[in-house]
């Protein structure tokens, strides 16, 4: 079995304007995907990532310039993650096809991860 880290991206306004119940509904349908995949023992970790606390680290200035987030031109960042095993590329596709993300206009970034292990 491969992995995959599964990147939920979003516009945090789609998830802040939602009414409260929409909110809890949604919520509600991330722990039903989350505890199907770790029951099929193919979760290998999932984490909510904080709101607006990353920064940005750049090669642009010789010093290492950061810049404290959020990025005013971008309008989606990271909400979180999933590492999930596969079969291929194209399980690990129709696994983040079930993700509620898209509930509230998010999109799945779908990465394999390199196995060293040799």
């Amino acid at each position: 079995m491969a992995k995959f880290i599964l990147l939920l991206r979003g516009d945090p306004r789609n998830w802040t304007d939602l009414a409260p119940d929409d909110r809890e509904r949604i919520m509600g349908r991330y722990m039903s995907w989350s505890d199907e995949l770790r029951a099929e023992g193919r979760t290998v970790t999932a984490e909510e990532l904080a709101e607006q606390t990353s920064v940005l680290l750049t090669s642009a200035d010789p010093k290492g310039l950061v810049i404290d987030g959020p990025y005013v031109e971008t309008k989606e960042c990271v909400g979180g993650f999933w590492m999930i095993t596969a079969e291929d590329r194209d399980d690990a596709i129709r696994t983040a096809r079930g993700c509620p993300g898209f509930l509230h206009g998010g999109t799945i970034e779908v990465v394999e991860v390199v196995d060293h292990s040799g």
